[in-house]
């Protein structure tokens, strides 16, 4: 698992912003995976999250090539998403590493 190095703090201050900003919310709602989901649904989550997880969303950020014309939307859906692909997305790069595209 790669360390959080310190020219990603920026990006690691930015991620904790957001997680506040849910948890702390008055909101009823917020919007994750272009879906309404419900307040205490995105704050159990994010309650949940790990440095693994953290990590894991800055190397998927660092790795992006797409356009993010809401980073906001973005940042917060791959919070909430980090617990169920962190694993999988792991696996696929050790073995593209390992295996290669033999």
């Amino acid at each position: 698992m790669p360390c959080v190095h310190i020219q990603e703090s920026d990006g690691l201050d930015e991620l904790v912003a957001i997680m506040l900003d849910v948890v702390c919310s008055a909101k009823k709602t917020f919007w994750v995976n272009s879906e309404e989901m419900p307040k205490e649904a995105v704050k159990s989550r994010f309650l949940k999250l790990t440095h693994e997880h953290i990590e894991y969303v800055l190397l998927s950020l660092k790795r992006n090539t797409s356009e993010v014309k809401n980073i906001r939307a973005f940042l917060t859906t791959m919070l909430y998403n980090a617990p169920t692909t962190k694993d999988a997305f792991f696996t696929a790069l050790v073995n593209h590493d390992m295996y290669g595209s033999a």
